[in-house]
């Protein structure tokens, strides 16, 4: 795996396998997520209060996955610099990224850090009951790259394409804005009641909105969906967007219910498949949808926002507001 293109293809792979089970996906914990809340909260601070409120602004900017999020934090601090460059010119930035990975794996092995807080450490030594030293099987080479990949890649342009979505959202549901802002207001002493309500207004623009439009998986065996026969090893596309407004399962499928409970949505995939860093994106989510409607209230569309015009992938090339 030492050609220039393998990062890519393994994202790609690793996303679209059937049997994930050897990505780790119980390497970030409830522990690691309250660790991380400050950085959130830091870094989504900076990043608003770098705003001149008198300027117009593109809010992708702002929340640009190159900016040190707390996912880089896991594993270590890695410049993201090929976002919409061709494949053929990313080719240098993924063989650095991989070097850089190699040399992080071994200086980790060599000086491990505390493995409740560090999820590298974590990987290089198994989770304690599934170890070599246990009978199980620690990661190989191969895959622990595979899950520095997943981690790092995983979640850098849904995260953005959702705190995007949820302010677009807002701007066209009025409504829908002066509740959640009315919502704030009243829990701003209320810590616990804060969450649950950002929570929820979260999980109601992921449902809308979801930033992972399509998904993919494999007939295990043969089954007939909706009266179209599929034999096993047929290969079908999912469209979670459609399944999130499905009027039998929701309510006014296309009206935002931000207090809406329980809400079933797919944007995080279900069972084996579940999003690995789903607390984490809700996390980031709530931190900087809130952060950014206690500072900028009265934010405002200046121009019309521009789609990103990607099939999987629902977010915005351009939103600019006026702030």
């Amino acid at each position: 795996y030492n050609s220039a293109a393998y990062i890519a293809e393994t994202v790609a792979s690793v996303l679209a396998q059937d049997d994930q089970t050897y990505l780790a996906t119980g390497a970030t914990t409830t522990e690691d997520l309250q660790a991380l809340a400050p950085l959130v909260t830091d870094t989504t601070r900076a990043r608003l209060k770098d705003a001149d409120p008198d300027l117009d602004a593109d809010v992708a900017a702002w929340f640009d996955p190159d900016c040190a999020l707390p996912r880089l934090s896991l594993i270590g601090p890695v410049s993201a610099r090929t976002r919409g460059k061709p494949i053929a010119s990313r080719k240098p930035y993924f063989t650095e990224m991989l070097a850089y990975l190699r040399t992080l794996v071994a200086e980790r092995r060599q000086h491990p850090g505390d493995p409740e807080r560090d999820v590298l450490t974590r990987l290089i030594q198994g989770d304690g009951k599934n170890n070599s030293q246990d009978g199980g099987e620690l990661l190989t080479a191969e895959e622990l790259l595979h899950n520095c990949i997943f981690l790092l890649n995983a979640g850098h342009e849904t995260t953005t394409n959702l705190i995007g979505n949820a302010l677009v959202l807002l701007q066209e549901h009025p409504a829908a804005l002066a509740q959640l802002q009315q919502g704030l207001n009243d829990t701003r002493h209320q810590p616990d009641a804060q969450e649950l309500l950002l929570t929820r207004a979260v999980d109601e623009v992921l449902r809308m909105e979801s930033s992972n439009q399509l998904g993919n998986r494999r007939a295990t065996r043969a089954v007939a969906v909706g009266g179209v026969d599929l034999p096993a090893g047929t290969l079908v596309t999912l469209c979670m967007g459609a399944a999130n407004r499905d009027p039998a399962v929701f309510d006014a499928p296309d009206q935002p219910n931000l207090l809406r409970d329980p809400n079933r949505h797919l944007a995080f995939g279900l069972g084996v498949h579940q999003c690995a860093g789903l607390s984490l994106a809700r996390l980031e989510g709530r931190i900087a949808l809130g952060r950014f409607l206690q500072r900028f209230g009265g934010y405002q569309l200046s121009a019309p926002p521009v789609r990103g015009m990607r099939a999987r992938f629902r977010g915005f090339a351009s939103a600019p507001f006026q702030v």
